[in-house]
């Protein structure tokens, strides 16, 4: 490395001897030691001149650029008198940066010299920029993106990169609004999808208020939406997907073309219960229907029949009721937030069993009364018109508590656990009134 890079003026050695020496470390893969122990400036020149001895010996510089310091890499891509050494010296350099994680060093290359230097290595060498890609920061290739730089094809590249980054809200000029924004993403995925790379594959990482847009809007294609859906599924944010729509075509996608399962739907939102065939199936053959009929008058429903489809409307209510009897209990903030007021509404006192929404509040712990504390006043109302029900019924347990205990012999088992039901009551009623009104 010192008989590389210092002069004639140090050592008594001579260009050829320098460069036979540079030419070993090239081979041994140790061309950074040339110069080694000068300080940066002349480490750089030293450098300097060993790549212009190697061009003027007619080797590929390229070989040398590819293995020198990450200052003499950038200063081979910046330096304007460094154009000598050609198109590919400087692809070389540029790579070199993004192997050795400096590619994202501003106080070695600006984001435009690196956009000027993938631009040439693009057009002069037909480098596919892979490596490249991959080694950028989100910012930038969101601001290459945003801005329209290069080709499609690596346009395509760069959405796809920062979408297995989750960083795809980067695509964003200075002074976007929300909307302006999402008109970009969509561009650059439809763009993406013009390039071979799938939809789908970008949107299950893209925000979630963005995943909820394109199920809203009607965006790209089905296999995008279902798998929007899907994923607003796995985080349990079903509710951002507008209710007629998933009564409709969003779940109906999701299933298709998203690789949803229709129980774990349901267990997201009861309304998927109306897409659910086999429940379906079931619940009228448990009115009557014979197998043949409840299968036929689904299907006709499905493809249009007016005298089907309202029956079958009755039956997918009916679904959606079982299925969120059965999973009420289990609802998180959003999905309680999301139910329907005639869900929770008290209807009927007489018998109380067969009140449903009594029935499903009772499920309810105070903990998640008081997340109601933001859903609409509607929502709220329909769970306190079960007050007086809760009331009623921790009296009766109260007093079946009173009547176990006075028995002879007292039974302080069935005390104990008609006094811990009275409890359970007592913390609903506290948590509704804690409600706003």
């Amino acid at each position: 490395g010192r008989v590389a890079g210092f002069g004639p003026e140090v050592y008594n050695y001579n260009d050829n001897q320098r460069a036979a020496a540079a030419e070993v470390l090239r081979q041994r893969g140790k061309l950074k030691m040339v110069g080694a122990g000068l300080a940066a400036p002349q480490q750089l020149q030293a450098q300097r001149e060993v790549l212009e001895t190697a061009r003027l010996n007619g080797q590929n510089t390229a070989d040398y650029v590819s293995q020198m310091s990450a200052e003499t890499q950038a200063d081979i891509i910046n330096n304007p008198d460094s154009q000598q050494f050609g198109a590919i010296s400087r692809a070389a350099a540029l790579r070199g940066l993004a192997a050795n994680g400096q590619i994202n060093n501003r106080a070695l290359i600006s984001q435009d010299q690196v956009i000027d230097a993938m631009e040439e290595s693009r057009t002069e060498t037909g480098s596919d920029l892979k490596d490249i890609i991959s080694s950028l920061r989100g910012e930038d290739m969101g601001y290459m993106v945003a801005n329209n730089e290069f080709d499609g094809q690596i346009r395509g590249r760069l959405t796809k990169a920062l979408a297995d980054k989750r960083q795809l809200d980067l695509i964003r000029q200075a002074g976007d609004t929300i909307v302006m924004r999402r008109n970009r993403l969509i561009d650059a995925i439809e763009e993406a999808a013009d390039n071979g790379v799938l939809p789908q594959d970008i949107v299950r990482n893209v925000g979630t208020d963005d995943q909820a847009y394109i199920v809203n809007t009607n965006q790209l294609t089905p296999e995008a939406r279902g798998t929007a859906t899907e994923s607003l599924r796995k985080k349990g944010e079903l509710n951002r997907i507008e209710q007629t729509l998933r009564e409709t075509t969003a779940y109906q996608e999701a299933l298709e073309y998203g690789g949803a399962n229709i129980e774990e739907l349901e267990k997201g939102d009861h309304r998927a219960a109306s897409l659910n065939d086999p429940r379906l199936q079931r619940i009228m053959e448990q009115r009557g229907f014979t197998p043949t009929i409840a299968t036929a008058t689904i299907q006709s429903a499905r493809a249009g029949d007016v005298a089907a489809i309202a029956t079958l409307q009755q039956i997918q209510k009916a679904a959606q009721d079982e299925v969120l009897d059965e999973n009420i209990g289990s609802y998180t903030g959003a999905q309680l937030q999301d139910i329907n007021p005639i869900d929770l509404a008290r209807t009927n006192r007489t018998p109380r069993a067969d009140d449903r929404a009594y029935q499903r509040v009772r499920k309810f712990t105070p903990e998640k009364i008081l997340k109601f504390h933001n859903a609409p006043q509607a929502v709220r109302d329909a769970i306190r018109s079960n007050y007086l029900e809760l009331d009623d019924h921790m009296t009766a347990e109260m007093n079946a508590a009173h009547t176990a205990r006075t028995a002879t012999p007292p039974d302080q088992a069935q005390a104990a656990y008609h006094t811990g039901e009275a409890g359970k009551l007592r913390g609903l009623r506290a948590a509704i009134d804690r409600l706003p009104k």
